[in-house]
């Protein structure tokens, strides 16, 4: 009797293990169908927030943008960027008589989560791939719960849940008290005159109480004739006069490019350094 009842303890322990395998390591088409939404389109990036749980209870949340992806990886979301993160233990906020107290989620205890971009990526067929800094592991697992924009996987000792979004989201730590609200940056506004223009955010960074950021602009003529002398019209504050590159001031605020035509299917890149890291809006003012 004693025998029987051991080998049924042994039985239900190895359908346990092979359950939680099978859950870790079953492809989901749901899953590669959604992350393949985001592969290869035509907006390079791809907004992600990631919130993660361990064992102990510690929750981590980051936010940045991924790639989406390139011609070396074309099966792949692999992340650009080391996605600071907030941590629900953060000691960083000095308390009374300089003391360390616990604060959650506190921005002053942002820290990097990622070494660099081949330490977090998406492969199309839905397994993940995260390598973590300060010692805290390396994770191989496939998603087990997709739906619309909303990715669930877990290993043994965490688990994970992932937001794709077409929009990119800006980095934890850039805000200070008194700012309005941030949205994740806006989607490339409709076409206008058959030009549209999708700006990425390469830098960003405070001088003092001065906060600004450098960005790359593409122009993309949409339509099928030449457009001569384009004007693009804008409110953001320029660093300075120096501060933009290719493109030439008409009149304060308006701008036009350096290479006066622009065919039909072309591009032209141009580059600015701006006060603040909001999304800069470009509008056709020609």
């Amino acid at each position: 009797m004693k025998s029987s009842s051991t080998s049924s303890i042994i039985l239900i322990l190895i359908l346990v293990l092979l359950n939680l395998y099978s859950i870790n390591s079953t492809y989901l088409p749901e899953c590669a169908e959604i992350i393949n939404k985001y592969i290869g389109n035509s907006a390079p990036y791809v907004g992600i927030q990631m919130t993660m749980v361990d064992q102990s209870g510690l929750v981590t949340y980051a936010r940045g943008r991924s790639l989406s992806c390139c011609q070396q990886y074309p099966d792949m979301i692999m992340g650009t960027m080391n996605y600071p993160a907030v941590f629900s233990n953060s000691t960083n906020c000095n308390g009374l008589n300089g003391a360390d107290l616990v604060q959650p989620f506190h921005v002053t205890g942002v820290r990097s989560l990622f070494y660099d971009r081949g330490s977090f990526y998406f492969r199309s067929n839905g397994s993940v791939q995260v390598s973590l800094v300060e010692g805290q592991g390396q994770y191989s697992f496939n998603l087990t719960y997709c739906k619309d924009k909303i990715l669930v996987g877990h290993t043994d000792s965490r688990s994970f849940v992932f937001h794709l979004s077409n929009v990119n989201w800006g980095s934890i730590g850039t805000e200070t008290c008194g700012d309005a609200p941030r949205p994740p940056f806006p989607n490339p506004a409709a076409p206008s005159n058959k030009v549209s223009t999708t700006s990425t955010l390469q830098a960003s960074w405070n001088e003092g109480s001065n906060y600004y950021s450098l960005w790359e602009t593409t122009i993309q003529n949409t339509g099928g004739v030449i457009i001569n002398n384009l004007v693009l019209a804008s409110t953001m504050q320029l660093k300075d006069a120096t501060t933009m590159w290719r493109m030439n001031t008409v009149s304060p605020g308006k701008y036009t490019p350096v290479d006066p035509s622009l065919g039909p299917n072309q591009s032209y890149k141009f580059s600015f350094i701006k006060v603040g890291h909001d999304y800069p809006i470009f509008t056709v003012a020609n």
